[in-house]
């Protein structure tokens, strides 16, 4: 996966060694989607678009119909109804396996024809009940949008099973999985067909939420490298070359937000994760501000052929920056943290 240069070789090549990629058709529809945003876009709007479906949405009142008759006839394996835990949005969730504890790490996606939610449901339900895996299933609507799908939460030590019980329920109903949807921030491939992943990010923020700021991020810093801004918004692109930095962009805005995972699934988290940007269509400044516990860094990058080149040394680093030419810098307090990279 390209990536943009830290400016520390081990880092770099550390980063090259261990980070799990992201399949070359996805970061594809990943550009094509951000050169749909526009600077001044809605974060909710963004993340909505992203979760397009070309399925029929259908109303909790007329899924509760489909899928709890469905549910109700599954029993575990001592006989008992499953208990099933009615949620708003999220329709309904089910743990398997209560009495083993885990801290959710990765989230298994099936995008769902809705007209099949409850026969689905209803065969997963069954295999997960029997197999005793450790797991939280959701028959869900995804939050703000209108697309459909079933939610695995698990850990790393469960993650094979989960992925194992979904591949043999798939086996058997091939026909029921095959015209599945992918949202594109399910950016990681599974060993089961049209099942996808991502990572569950520890604390308060949605990795859907995080992965549609990384989106407007990404389009903002390209239209500050490009100085496209309010009076002047058409200028002459090569390409090629275009495309080529919306990838490189897109990559790294992903691991500097701290949402890609190493090779060995474990989230990569870099010494500055908390990094807002915003960028200024009138005077061109690109502004970036990382909070930790140490303080905040506010950097201002300026409309200039000098600040840009230093922004990209620098894309990584804004708690260690100091001012150059181009470049104003406001440290309010001292980050002591100088580990450059580490995995959770």
């Amino acid at each position: 996966m390209k990536l943009l240069n830290t400016g520390n070789p081990e880092t770099n090549r550390l980063l090259q060694t261990y980070i799990k990629g992201i399949d070359e058709k996805v970061i594809s529809l990943i550009i094509k989607k951000i050169l749909t945003i526009s600077i001044d876009d809605d974060i909710d709007a963004i993340k909505a678009s992203l979760f397009a479906s070309s399925f029929p949405f259908i109303p909790k009142s007329k899924a509760q119909d489909i899928v709890l008759p469905a549910l109700s006839e599954v029993k575990t394996p001592a006989g008992k109804k499953l208990s099933i835990d009615d949620q708003d949005e999220e329709f309904y969730t089910i743990q398997f396996n209560k009495r083993k504890k885990f801290t959710p790490e990765y989230c298994l996606n099936i995008g769902i024809n809705p007209a099949r939610l409850g026969e689905i449901s209803a065969l997963l339900a069954t295999d997960f009940a029997a197999a005793s895996v450790p797991t939280t299933m959701k028959v869900q609507k995804v939050p703000g949008s209108d697309m459909h799908r079933l939610a695995f939460l698990t850990d790393r030590e469960n993650k094979a099973d989960v992925e194992k019980v979904i591949q043999q329920v798939r086996k058997k109903n091939v026909k029921l999985f095959k015209d599945s949807e992918r949202a594109l921030p399910w950016i990681y491939d599974t060993d089961v067909m049209n099942v996808f992943m991502h990572p569950v990010i520890p604390g308060e923020q949605s990795f859907d939420d995080m992965f549609a700021q990384s989106l407007a991020d990404v389009k903002k810093t390209f239209n500050y490298l490009y100085g496209i801004k309010a009076s002047r918004r058409r200028v002459q692109i090569n390409t090629e070359e275009g495309l080529n930095y919306l990838q490189l962009l897109a990559s790294s805005t992903m691991l500097r937000s701290g949402i890609l995972l190493t090779k060995n699934d474990k989230l990569i988290s870099l010494k500055d994760k908390n990094i807002q940007t915003r960028y200024d269509s009138n005077s061109g400044d690109l502004v970036l501000t990382n909070t930790s516990d140490s303080g905040t860094t506010e950097v201002v990058y300026t409309d200039s052929h000098d600040a840009r080149i230093t922004f990209l040394k620098n894309f990584y680093n804004i708690s260690s920056m100091e001012p150059s030419r181009g470049v104003l810098v406001n440290h309010n307090g001292k980050d002591k943290d100088d580990k450059d990279i580490e995995e959770k």
